[in-house]
């Protein structure tokens, strides 16, 4: 899995930029098809250097509580799926691409999460996201996980954007 910028035409005719998360550049270019765009160009991978260094979104170091849910398959059968319980955190930072979690658990790189942002005064922002890093504090014995949303609709991120750039100092 490699993050690739990318380049597409909304319906309004108006170009947007952003990154994706895919396996290659065709994958890539069937995704931001599948979100009703059209692609105008795809870079090459993204090292993860780049990657975190080119922030699309400002962040906002702010706590907000955030409850996540992991899915755990009950068998093979990819639909028989179930939640592991669900758990309750606050953010360190966030943006409109994803949150930095302070959790007493570890989570394993790539487990997807179904969360829910809860933002003050405003409907809480539901959607899944992906563990994209993980880094241990040892004298507190929690761990800093970072997560990258991945089915957050563009009205939704929106909003989200909205609200760090209101609260951002």
């Amino acid at each position: 899995m490699g993050a690739y910028r990318y380049e597409a035409k909304k319906e309004t005719g108006e170009i947007i930029e952003s990154i994706i998360y895919a396996s290659s550049q065709e994958e890539a270019m069937e995704k931001i098809k599948d979100m009703g765009y059209l692609p105008v160009k795809i870079g090459d991978m993204l090292s993860p250097d780049s990657v975190s260094e080119k922030r699309i979104y400002v962040r906002l170091d702010n706590r907000v509580y955030v409850r996540y849910k992991m899915f755990k398959l009950k068998t093979k059968n990819a639909d028989d799926i179930d939640y592991e319980p669900e758990v309750a955190v606050i953010t360190k930072n966030m943006s409109a691409g994803g949150l930095l979690l302070r959790t007493s658990e570890s989570l394993a790189l790539g487990t997807i999460i179904d969360l829910s942002l809860e933002l003050p005064e405003e409907n809480p922002v539901q959607c899944l996201a992906r563990v994209v890093r993980i880094e241990e504090i040892v004298l507190d014995r929690d761990y800093e996980i970072a997560v990258c949303f991945l089915d957050l609709p563009n009205l939704e991120r929106a909003r989200l954007n909205r609200y760090v750039l209101r609260y951002e100092q």
